[in-house]
């Protein structure tokens, strides 16, 4: 069942199982990364700590639950035992649909949900083609106690390059507050396509869809 948190975001299911799994996916994607000839991804060749790497996995995790929830099973995800090469299709695959699963899980200080004028980022120079999908994990609990996780919004290719910012290391912030640090993408959490609307998204297989979604409000 649909379950609506706050803002209109969209809960997913919240578990310490999924704490735990997290952390033994995130161990095993970090030590694979490290390993001699691994794929060269910006976290690999940063050396990333394995709470980076947990962190994504939960939010995947989470979202694989809520896919069952809603009743779609996928047809591929990104789940296995072997990180060390990228495979061709890393992502989840529902219906036709490719999907980025981004995570964000803030400090415990930082407001849950977050405001609408803060950012979600991509995490990638390139804009790959896929539907992008924002979840958002409360740092007020630690990760194996299954915090909150909720699907803050999401995003198509076209919406991310319309109303998207593109950032590169040592470009300063609009407000002149700070200095990017690497090439990525910022899209306002405000900007995003609203949660509900991915659910009939997902469930139009996309070899059949007519009315293609275009990414704007």
């Amino acid at each position: 069942m649909q379950q609506i948190y706050q803002s209109g975001y969209m809960a997913l299911p919240s578990t310490r199982l999924n704490g735990v799994a997290a952390w033994q996916v995130g161990q095993l994607v970090h030590d694979h990364s490290q390993l001699p000839g691994a794929h060269r991804t910006p976290s690999a060749e940063l050396g990333n700590d394995v709470l980076s790497h947990a962190k994504g996995k939960y939010g995947e995790l989470a979202f694989f639950d809520w896919l069952l929830e809603i009743g779609l099973t996928p047809d591929h995800t990104p789940f296995r035992g072997d990180y060390t090469k990228k495979v061709a299709e890393d992502d989840f695959i529902v219906n036709g649909h490719r999907l980025e699963i981004k995570s964000k899980m803030r400090s415990d200080a930082s407001p849950f949900p977050p405001k609408a004028t803060y950012n979600v980022n991509i995490g990638k120079q390139e804009i790959e083609n896929a539907l992008h999908i924002f979840v958002e994990i409360s740092g007020k609990r630690p990760l194996e106690e299954g915090p909150l996780a909720i699907i803050l919004g999401w995003a198509t290719p076209a919406l991310i390059r319309a109303r998207g910012q593109r950032t590169w290391p040592g470009k300063v912030s609009a407000n002149g507050r700070f200095t990017f640090k690497r090439h990525d993408w910022d899209l306002a959490i405000s900007d995003l396509l609203k949660p509900e609307l991915l659910v009939d998204e997902l469930r139009a297989p996309r070899a059949d869809r007519t009315n293609a979604c275009t990414g704007f409000k």
